[in-house]
């Protein structure tokens, strides 16, 4: 098991499925394919988030505090057996700089961990570390996973400046019940729309910024969770005015 650890500015924009294929056509000799599992750069991912009876973290989250951070699971896969790996994350971000840290489990020792049975043990000071941040988490307030949400992944790194890293989310999905690995069951959270999101070291690349400024694209903060508690919130209140 391991720890790994991301700090990185991030930039996220809304586009249509013809500005990716033209970012791509125009940024062709500048990226390469994250080639996970051989997959030639597509993959699915699964992520549960936790959260309180409240929903107290996304709500401070909307808000956009200076800091702010969340806590979810991660997957790469559905149905999960017990010893398929899974990422226990702690997302941070100060002042529009962005902070992962995670750890590694197998599922079924993540489940132990997060219902308060055993605490997982590493060898590395690294993992302890992000595993006593979890802990605190935990801690803070009683929170378990609270909303599913899965997207289909298009992923590259710059060919020369290794810190950048450009992903295309569509097909994002979400339920708020049944909040498990089990399936891609729920709601469809954009039509006809994808997120990208650029992440980076120190400067956003100049090529990146020349090319999404000829085509009139800019940037906008975009959080899935944030985006489906307010679409949940304003259903609820609908149903409520029946």
């Amino acid at each position: 098991m391991s720890a790994q650890t991301f700090e990185r500015h991030e930039r996220k924009f809304l586009i249509t499925p013809e500005q990716k294929e033209l970012i791509l056509n125009n940024l062709k000799d500048y990226l390469v394919l994250d080639e996970r599992d051989n997959n030639k750069g597509i993959y699915n991912v699964y992520s549960l988030y936790f959260d309180d009876d409240f929903d107290e973290i996304i709500r401070n989250s909307v808000n956009k505090p200076i800091y702010k951070e969340k806590l979810r699971m991660r997957s790469y896969k559905l149905n999960p057996t017990d010893n398929d790996k899974i990422f226990l994350e702690i997302k941070k971000k100060y002042n529009g700089v962005g902070n992962k840290r995670r750890i590694s489990l197998s599922y079924n020792e993540c489940l132990d961990y997060i219902n308060g049975n055993t605490r997982p043990t590493f060898s590395d000071y690294l993992s302890n570390q992000v595993l006593k941040e979890i802990d605190q988490v935990l801690k803070r307030r009683e929170i378990y996973p609270k909303m599913f949400i899965s997207c289909k992944r298009e992923a590259f790194f710059g060919k020369e400046d290794k810190t950048l890293r450009i992903t295309f989310d569509s097909n994002i999905t979400y339920r708020n019940y049944d909040v498990n690995f089990s399936s891609n069951e729920g709601e469809i959270l954009l039509e006809d729309k994808i997120v990208m999101e650029v992440k980076f070291g120190l400067a956003f690349p100049y090529e990146l910024i020349r090319m999404l400024s000829e085509i009139g694209l800019y940037r906008r903060g975009y959080s899935k969770y944030g985006k489906v508690f307010e679409k949940t919130k304003k259903l609820n209140n609908t149903d409520k005015r029946k």
